[in-house]
């Protein structure tokens, strides 16, 4: 399956780095981890619409998602621990994705993906 360049959209992507630890306001660890990510990077790739009856055994009637990407970049290096912004793609403001689950093909990859809301 191939991709046309007319139906890739832009959004944008950043990789998990690390949990780094919380500290109390004197400065002792809560044992608590918040996440930390790389800088967003720019990915122009197909997204679908919200999914609809026809997506939804793709991965199997278990998994939740809400929306699929398609690339044929098979070296894309998205993992399940990516977040995304894919509506809103002002990458100042928090993520509005995270991926769910990547189906690896031979010649594309399809990649399901959750909405979030991150305060």
């Amino acid at each position: 399956m191939r991709t046309l360049k007319r139906n890739e959209r832009i959004i944008y992507y950043a990789l998990f780095i690390k949990n780094e630890p919380i500290k109390d306001e004197d400065g002792y660890d809560t044992s608590e981890t918040t996440p930390i990510y790389s800088e967003p990077v720019e990915l122009r790739i197909n997204t679908s619409p919200a999914n609809g009856e026809s997506a939804t055994r793709q991965f199997g009637d278990v998994l939740d998602y809400d929306r699929t990407l398609v690339t044929c970049d098979t070296d894309l290096p998205l993992t399940e621990t990516s977040v995304l912004w894919i509506d809103e793609t002002d990458t100042s403001k928090p993520f509005d994705y995270v991926v769910k689950k990547i189906g690896d093909g031979v010649n594309s990859n399809l990649i399901a993906v959750k909405k979030v809301e991150v305060r």
